[in-house]
């Protein structure tokens, strides 16, 4: 979805006798990827972490990087690349309405449920509110093909003219 993002867990080993340098030559990657660190070094007979970020910003069922380079020691080598590939979907939005009524600087919570249908997990999904009346937990988890419970607060900071007095999120 855009203005989202994914972050998965790549790991860079180093089999050798020697301790190595590597660098992602990442110029072909953005906007949509980040790697992180870029550069670095690995030593004999250990493995580091490297962290691939998915970003996408435009929508786009195929974003694919072909062949993302890996220099060890400043020099290519023909097996060491990476292929990052996602899309960028509309987010399904829901049609569930919620009512809020409740006095000034009173807060009141209400739940709505996300669902996960695909074989993915979602890890750390960016809540995004817009309005200092409502408020919630700023990221949340849903494991695949399952579905958690969101609460959602609303405390009006003044009175409102609405009918029946309460906020619409």
């Amino acid at each position: 979805v855009e203005g989202t993002k994914l972050v998965k867990t790549v790991l860079l080993e180093n089999i050798g006798e020697a301790g190595i340098r590597y660098s992602w030559q990442t110029g072909s990657i953005k906007p949509n990827f980040t790697i992180k660190p870029e550069d670095g070094f690995v030593p004999p007979k250990e493995r580091v972490s490297i962290e691939v970020t998915f970003h996408p910003v435009a929508l786009d069922n195929d974003i694919r990087v072909d062949k993302v380079p890996c220099l060890i020691d400043k020099q290519i080598h023909p097996n060491m690349n990476i292929t990052l590939t996602g899309a960028c979907v509309v987010a399904k939005s829901s049609s569930e309405k919620l009512l809020f009524s409740c006095p000034v600087r009173q807060p009141q919570k209400k739940t709505v449920s996300v669902q996960n249908t695909t074989p993915n997990d979602w890890d750390d999904l960016k809540v995004q509110i817009n309005n200092p009346y409502w408020y919630g937990k700023k990221e949340i988890k849903v494991p695949a093909k399952s579905e958690v419970k969101y609460d959602i607060w609303y405390k009006p900071l003044s009175m409102t003219a609405a009918e029946g007095g309460g906020g619409n999120a």
